[in-house]
């Protein structure tokens, strides 16, 4: 177990930056990230019928799953008190909440959330959460990401990487990081069909 506080570090830190909490690209790279997420977000729901509801979790803003264009029901969750509270004003979905808060979907996008749950007993927690409400999970592969090495070279006390390879599930598809976006180059996007057994 660990005493940090990610309730209290990503409401400080989403008061600081984008409703995505990054702080360490510009608003046009941040933009160019969300776009191309989306992109891949659509690519999938075009590619894969019989997906009528979404759960977006870490959905900060949730501009990524914003008006998309097809018949979908989206949840945007996010650990974030203030994050559910922007979103509830903001009336983007007919149902927001907090992580705890998933409920059987036919997809769950968590683009870079699950790196960000450093106790190891909370992220197989999430991860069977997913497998068990989700046949399918969209989601970043595990990386060392600038945004997450402090000066002195160690891991930011907010991430902890561990590959996909690792999950209960495996690949349908893959997706790269554009070159345009910098120091993430090495980053992939990722389908996994989740092992429900």
């Amino acid at each position: 177990m660990t005493n940090f506080d990610a309730i209290a570090y990503w409401v400080r830190r989403q008061r600081h930056a984008d409703h995505s909490g990054n702080t360490k690209y510009s608003h046009g790279q941040r933009r160019l990230q969300n776009r191309y997420k989306r992109m891949v977000l659509i690519s999938v729901l075009g590619s894969h019928a019989g997906i009528e509801r979404i759960a977006d979790l870490g959905a900060g803003g949730g501009w990524v799953t914003s008006d998309l264009p097809f018949p979908v029901e989206v949840d945007r969750l996010d650990i974030s008190p203030d994050a559910v509270a922007r979103m509830q004003a903001m009336g983007r979905s007919a149902r927001v909440g907090t992580a705890e808060a998933l409920v059987p979907v036919d997809l769950v996008v968590a683009y870079d959330v699950l790196y960000h749950i450093i106790d190891d007993e909370e992220f197989e927690a999430a991860v069977d959460s997913i497998r068990h409400h989700s046949p399918l999970l969209l989601v970043s592969d595990g990386f060392v990401c600038p945004v997450c090495i402090t000066g002195n070279g160690h891991t930011a006390p907010h991430c902890r990487h561990r590959k996909v390879a690792n999950y209960p599930g495996h690949e349908i598809g893959s997706w790269r990081f554009p070159p345009s976006l910098p120091d993430i180059d090495i980053n992939r996007i990722k389908l996994l069909r989740m092992d429900r057994s």
